[in-house]
This record gives structure tokens, C-alpha cells and sequence, in this order.
């Protein structure tokens, strides 16, 4: 199942940081946003489904703290050929927040560009566009 923590990954946030203020984003923004939609289309979601093989985001969220770093919790359902597997994975990164415009960087050092409004937080990653709210 880990060679499937990369796709999700691609579709999990990241991010380096700072922040128009210099004192650093607003506190409001801190906190965990739940994954709502995936696509616009409620989780669970099919971001792998081929014969014989289907993997499924079930839940997720994001942590963004207020060291500028975040961390994602996400569980994958995995059915290959009848038999389910469940694996829960945890990722992270730092972040940056300029107006509204949220950039998320991966341990890798890929970056995944997004929005902050209020409380919803908007990221694209992979060609899937992830909503979750605080």
C-alpha cells in the first residue's frame, strides 16, 4: 500500500513559510481542517480505479500550526480483487500564507498551491482539488 502514499501525497498539502505581516498569519487560520469534497465530490473518494484494483481516499485533514509547519492524516481503502485493505498515513511540511493564497511544500520540496478563505481551505494537487473545513 505504500507505493500509493506518493499519489496521495500528490494530492495531500505542503508547505514553507512566512507571511505578508511579520509577526506571521493571522491565529484564525491555525487549527484542523476535515477533507469535505475531493472534485467536488464527497469522500469517499476513487483516486486510483482500474481492473482488479480500486484505492479510495476515505477521510483526511490538515493540521496547519502556528510554527508554519502543517501535517495531514488521511486513511486509503485499498480493494484488489475482493480483499480490502485500510492503511492510515501522516505527511507534512511547512507552509506560507500570503492574503488568501496558500502555498503547501512537502518534505520533498514539491510545492501545492491553494487558498485560504475564512474556513475552508482550498488545495490542488495532482490534478484533484481537495476542500476541507475547519
Amino acid at each position: 500500500m505504500r507505493v500509493y502514499a506518493p499519489i496521495l501525497l500528490a494530492l495531500v498539502l505542503a508547505a514553507c513559510g512566512g507571511d505578508e505581516d511579520p509577526q506571521g498569519p493571522s491565529s484564525t487560520i491555525y487549527g484542523t481542517y476535515v477533507v469535505e469534497t475531493m472534485d467536488g465530490e464527497s469522500l469517499p473518494f476513487a483516486v486510483i480505479e482500474v481492473p482488479d484494483l480500486t484505492v479510495e481516499a476515505v477521510a483526511a485533514s490538515y493540521t496547519l500550526n502556528s510554527d508554519m509547519t502543517w501535517t495531514i492524516d488521511y486513511t486509503l481503502r485499498e480493494t484488489r480483487l475482493g480483499e480490502v485493505t485500510i492503511e492510515e498515513l501522516t505527511d507534512g511540511g511547512t507552509y506560507v500564507v500570503n492574503s488568501g493564497v496558500l502555498t503547501l511544500t512537502d518534505h520533498d520540496g514539491e510545492d501545492y498551491p491553494g487558498t485560504l478563505s475564512g474556513t475552508t481551505l482550498t488545495v490542488e494537487l495532482a490534478g484533484f482539488v481537495w476542500v476541507a473545513v475547519k
